[in-house]
């Protein structure tokens, strides 16, 4: 291992995620506060090392992505999608996308899984976005759980209705997922 660089000042519980050569890190716990709620991005050279940090924007006014999920669909949109639980209104998991080239444009939402999941697994794989036990919090404590909840990207890079597919065979939270191929990996 060697460093590549560093992020625009530490950081933790950020999201990353890249295209290409390009490598974005979106919203996370800043040392510097004025760094946060905002997506930067920096290209990778052939050599491994990245270039100067730059500033495409704020998140929409409110919102954090703090130990959450992004990546840029492989389409002509280069549309960047950031899924995050939330407790707020309708305590929703919600999707925030836009378009990244130029810059970041107008955040949309997209409320699309009822009820709040604390710490899941994302995982997308072009036409799907799935998400991946995280706990429910109750009166009684936090329960881990194991279900998996699933639903079709639609073509107006908006998430379409959710299903359940089959369980987890364990509970999982606080881990990660990726979607490679036809396979999900926990």
């Amino acid at each position: 291992w060697s460093q590549a660089g560093t992020t625009p000042s530490p950081v933790y519980e950020c999201t990353a995620t890249a295209s290409g050569s390009t490598i974005y890190l979106v919203d996370g716990i800043y040392d510097d506060a004025s760094d946060e709620g905002h997506v930067f991005s920096a290209e990778l050279s052939a050599s491994g090392k990245l270039g100067p940090w730059k500033s495409l924007g704020p998140l929409p006014s409110g919102q954090d992505a703090f130990y959450s999920n992004a990546w840029i669909a492989n389409d002509t949109s280069a549309t960047l999608y950031v899924m995050d639980a939330r407790l707020g209104p309708g305590n929703d998991i919600a999707t925030l996308h836009v378009a990244t080239s130029p810059t970041l444009g107008t955040w949309s939402e997209d409320n699309w899984l009822p009820g709040f999941l604390g710490h899941p697994q994302y995982a997308f794989t072009g036409a799907y976005v799935y998400v991946l036990g995280g706990y429910d919090a109750t009166e009684a404590g936090l329960t881990i759980l194991p279900a998996v909840h699933g639903a079709p990207i639609e073509t107006s890079a908006k998430v379409g209705a959710a299903f359940s597919t089959e369980a987890l065979p364990t509970p999982v939270g606080f881990g990660q997922a990726v979607a490679v191929d036809d396979w999900i990996f926990v």
